[in-house]
């Protein structure tokens, strides 16, 4: 069987289109639907955090990162793409659970410490304007 020579520059020139529709937009050289966009980046760096949206905002409740846990609460609004401050919890905690009831965000349990520590702590938080 013989084989095709590509030249070199041709075979370049199909490797940077390539690369180019992979930087340009992952999901569609893989086919698949939907895209992705960078927004604001979360004020404070963290995981385990306990999220909830509420009145077209998002909310983002404690946390842990190499300091230790956290007690921030922080809303995104994505149709301003920007954060917002709000009091703090007056427990910090990561690993917790948040839901809503009516217009008030619960945010239940969670470690207290770093690592794998638990609480029985319930806190109520209602957004204010």
């Amino acid at each position: 069987m013989a084989e095709l020579a590509v030249p070199v520059t041709t075979r370049f020139a199909t490797l940077l289109i390539f690369a180019w529709l992979l930087i340009a937009s992952p999901s569609r050289a893989a086919g698949l639907p939907g895209k992705w966009e960078i927004r604001a980046s979360l004020p404070t760096v963290r995981s385990e955090i306990a999220r909830a949206s509420l009145n077209g905002k998002i909310f983002v409740f404690g946390g842990e990162s190499n300091s230790g846990t956290h007690n921030q609460t922080e809303s995104y609004d994505p149709a301003n793409n920007s954060w917002q401050n709000w009091a703090p919890m007056p427990t910090a905690r990561h690993g917790l659970g948040a839901a809503i009831v009516s217009s008030s965000i619960y945010v239940i349990s969670g470690g207290p410490k770093p690592g794998a520590t638990f609480s029985s702590v319930n806190e109520v938080f209602t957004p204010i304007k």
